[in-house]
């Protein structure tokens, strides 16, 4: 039933965008920051990590694009380098824990009408997720060598949804800076991953005849 969800919701997106023969051209950019865990994903104890991606957005016309976008991003678990005692005189120490979140969608962005060179806009978004997880941790015991075992845990793709706002510096008619806040969610096995990314980033036009 999500999954119909989901796909009703893109379908409805590729409606509400203008015909191609508006078209002015392509839109490219590279954006970095911060990926902030939420909900499920923060009550495993995922620090505040690092994001970046690319797109590539079709511009349809002064307020309506359709795009592509990648993007990674990493977290730590907030025990990484405690020590723990355990039964027995031993202890217990996560020495790595590390979450990566791997996000491959579509989008479409609606530009605010505005005079100036700064324009807003909001996104929507889908696409199918990869979380994954690999930590390392180490035992301790009187009179016996160190125990430490590496894991992985990777979780299945799944569709996920993505909803934002941000803005764009236009420098020129080629070149813009910008910033983005975005809240991103995807139903997994016995819970949900979210996060909020705070991005920022730069763009680059490619103008083509209307």
């Amino acid at each position: 039933m999500r999954n119909k969800i989901l796909a009703a919701l893109l379908a409805a997106t590729f409606v509400a965008l203008p015909t191609a023969s508006f078209a002015t051209g392509w839109q490219f950019g590279v954006q970095g920051g911060g990926a902030i865990p939420t909900g499920d994903f923060a009550d495993i104890d995922a620090e505040t990590g690092y994001i970046f991606g690319v797109l590539a957005d079709y511009l349809f016309d002064e307020t309506w694009a359709f795009g592509a976008n990648f993007s990674m991003a990493g977290n730590n678990h907030a025990d990484v380098g405690v020590t723990q005692n355990i039964p027995g005189g031993g202890t217990y120490t996560l020495d790595e824990d590390k979450y990566t979140t791997t996000q491959i969608g579509v989008h479409a962005k609606y530009m605010f009408p505005s005079g100036g060179k700064i324009k807003p806009f909001g996104i929507l978004g889908v696409g199918l997720t990869q979380f994954k997880e690999e930590y390392t941790e180490t035992y301790t015991f009187p009179s016996a060598p160190d125990d430490t075992q590496t894991y992985e845990f990777k979780a299945d793709q799944k569709f996920g949804g993505r909803l934002g706002g941000g803005a764009t510096w236009w420098l020129n008619e080629m070149w813009g800076l910008g910033g983005e806040a975005d809240y991103n969610y995807v139903s997994q096995e016995g819970g949900s991953l979210t996060y909020i990314a705070l991005r920022a980033g730069a763009t680059v036009k490619i103008l083509g005849a209307k």
